[in-house]
């Protein structure tokens, strides 16, 4: 028990642990993104579930020069700006970031 409790205090443990690498995370944030659109179905509410997640995925692409990469989340915004050409993209940023502020209480 302790050796992995030092294990999971070792930061070298955990920036080598495949979990934690930048692949790895950029994969499950691709995988999010597509389940996030599925559940979302109209395209402005896909455009604020993916605006965000969408955006860092393709800064990690580009800092990495994954093509592939870029050219996925490039194809993936531009499949929801042709059901909804109306949108403006860069304006939902901040709207993906919203968080709660304010949450009522309950039994006083």
């Amino acid at each position: 028990m302790a050796e992995c409790i030092d294990a999971l205090l070792s930061r070298k443990s955990i920036a080598t642990h495949p979990a934690f690498a930048a692949e790895t995370r950029a994969v499950q944030l691709k995988r999010t993104i597509q389940s996030l659109a599925c559940a979302a179905e109209v395209p402005v509410c896909i455009s604020r579930a993916v605006n965000a997640p969408l955006y860092f995925l393709t800064r990690y692409y580009a800092r990495v020069g994954d093509t592939a990469g870029l050219e996925w989340c490039a194809q993936f915004k531009g499949d929801i700006l042709k059901r909804a050409p109306w949108l403006r993209w860069d304006v939902l940023l901040p709207w993906g970031l919203l968080t709660v502020h304010d949450v009522p209480m309950y039994g006083g």
